[in-house]
């Protein structure tokens, strides 16, 4: 079976109600797809409307226009972009399965009955109508956007790719009243919190934005043994003096293949 490439776009939304660790933790642990790509982005006017267009190109059949609507009014608002999330994922059926787990938006799975606290949707997802009038939104919220099939994927990725090209991974997009005091710092994820398929990454970022600092750059990388012995080397001397020799073979063997 052909691998797939598809995404999931988590909402500015979700990420300000610090639910980006959520997501991403039910993502990992319920999927066998690799996570090929993550990063944050903020998206400019063109890449809205284009994005827009194409999710009403998308779901014509089904005659929804909530997502295209959601783009552009919450993507950028007052002037503003926010942080959006973009995760990529690589494997069989690749579209399918991340269409099951993020959940549905269609008129026939909106029932009460079918929510079972499974979907990314089910849980952080509203979607309410007007009592007086059942066809008309009154709030709509998706927490996730993702394609239901490959060639929409396609056709996404490529003007996502094509507004990508040449951005910083490091998002600018609040002007604060006193930078002096604003700090960056990093934070990496250890290999072995990858090796299964685990929320333990979701769990991680979850308790890093729900510190009240914002997380402004994400993403993979495959150390090679020369990256991984260049980024240790200011502790590799107090390390090899006070390691047992038992845990030093351990890092030589991990250093020895590719580290994520």
């Amino acid at each position: 079976m052909n691998n797939e490439l598809s995404y999931v776009l988590v909402t500015p939304y979700t990420i300000a109600k610090s639910r980006t660790g959520g997501v991403i933790a039910r993502l990992l642990s319920r999927l066998d797809l690799e996570l090929a790509g993550i990063q944050m982005i903020i998206p400019d006017e063109s890449f809205v409307r284009e994005y827009a267009k194409l999710l009403r190109a998308e779901n014509t059949i089904n005659n929804i226009t909530l997502l295209a609507d959601y783009v552009e009014r919450n993507f950028i608002s007052g002037g503003r972009a926010h942080r959006t999330l973009l995760l990529l994922f690589r494997g069989p059926e690749a579209c399918r399965k991340l269409s099951d787990i993020c959940g549905a938006l269609y008129a026939e799975n909106r029932g009460i009955e079918s929510l079972t606290g499974e979907t990314i949707r089910d849980t952080y997802a509203d979607l309410l109508f007007d009592p007086a009038d059942p066809d008309k939104v009154i709030y709509f919220e998706p927490a996730v956007i993702t394609p239901r099939n490959q060639k929409d994927a396609d056709r996404d990725l490529v003007v996502i790719s094509r507004f990508l090209k040449g951005k910083e991974n490091i998002v600018a997009n609040v002007e604060y009243t006193d930078p002096s005091v604003i700090e960056q710092t990093l934070v990496i994820l250890k290999p072995d919190n990858w090796t299964y398929a685990s929320s333990k990454p979701g769990t991680i970022i979850d308790i890093f934005s729900r510190t009240g600092m914002r997380i402004v750059g994400i993403k993979t990388h495959q150390f090679t043994l020369d990256e991984a012995l260049e980024f240790t080397a200011p502790w590799k001397r107090p390390c090899g003096k006070n390691l047992p020799r038992c845990s030093a073979k351990r890092l030589r063997k991990c250093w020895s293949g590719n580290l994520r």
